[in-house]
């Protein structure tokens, strides 16, 4: 609609904090702009998209989450909205269906957690540590459903659907063993355009001094949007990043963590049984 493209260009502006995230419109036009995806989502063109997810997920709670990630541009959200649904299809897999117990061994790895933290800017925290995931022995399809569940857990945040997440990656003790182009080309493809979270900042720290090499490869995977999001740094200088107080034990802070806490946490939400190993 007119109004809701009108608010988009108002609002499509870089932030600064969470203090300073875009609210949602006004109620006419969130009324309006929702009547529109739904209408495209009902026509003959779009008739597919829908047709192996349960009616009911398609609550307007859900789809705001979509209009928001793309400033309540409708054709925009659509196209998310889109890549969501495929990448669920593909897997045979509904976001009710992807539980807790489907990705926690995966999540015991470690290798890719929401502790709960907030960067400088606080934003909400999505962390990863690459060390831990070797693509010759460990299953891309179960780390790319892990990624997934923990970025619904953030979804679920109506505050961390306006205001977006910082990325924040711990590079430590990263080798060539720890990538390969598949994997890479299909993180990539998942991080963009895919997923209704906004992406304010990725912050790189302790990379090797030869990641270059690496970054020709997946630079081109990235949308130049995307890519400007990037930040590098020294485990040193994790404070301009991340406060102490907002870093786990193993990035040299104090905020409480443990992932098989967590896991159980989710798993009493969603009334599963994810049994820790001996």
């Amino acid at each position: 609609s007119k109004a809701s493209s009108k608010w988009a260009k108002q609002n499509k502006t870089a932030v600064s904090g969470v203090d300073d995230y875009e609210r949602d419109p006004a109620p006419d036009v969130i009324a309006a702009a929702l009547k529109q995806l739904r209408d495209m989502l009902g026509s003959k063109k779009h008739a597919n998209m829908c047709k192996d997810f349960p009616a009911d997920m398609f609550s307007d709670e859900f789809l705001l989450r979509f209009l928001r990630v793309r400033y309540f541009e409708v054709k925009n959200a659509l196209s998310v909205l889109s890549n969501y649904l495929e990448w669920y299809r593909s897997r045979k897999l509904t976001p009710s269906t992807l539980t807790v117990d489907r990705v926690a061994p995966m999540l015991r790895t470690n290798v890719i957690s929401v502790p709960g933290n907030v960067d400088i800017n606080g934003f909400r925290i999505m962390y990863m540590r690459p060390a831990l995931y070797f693509p010759a022995s460990m299953a891309l399809d179960e780390l790319l459903e892990a990624a997934v569940y923990v970025m619904e857990r953030l979804a679920d945040e109506e505050s961390t659907q306006l205001s977006g997440i910082c990325f924040l990656v711990d590079m430590r003790e990263w080798a060539w063993s720890n990538f390969s182009v598949k994997y890479a080309s299909q993180w990539f493809a998942l991080m963009q355009n895919r997923f209704p979270l906004r992406l304010r900042t990725w912050v790189m720290l302790e990379t090797p001094s030869w990641f270059g090499a690496v970054w020709s490869i997946i630079r081109p995977m990235m949308t130049a949007r995307f890519a400007s999001k990037w930040k590098f740094g020294p485990l040193a200088d994790a404070d301009k990043f991340v406060s102490r107080d907002n870093r786990t034990a193993d990035i040299d802070g104090t905020f409480p963590f443990a992932i098989e806490d967590w896991i159980q946490h989710r798993a009493n939400l969603e009334n599963v049984t994810a049994v820790a190993p001996n």
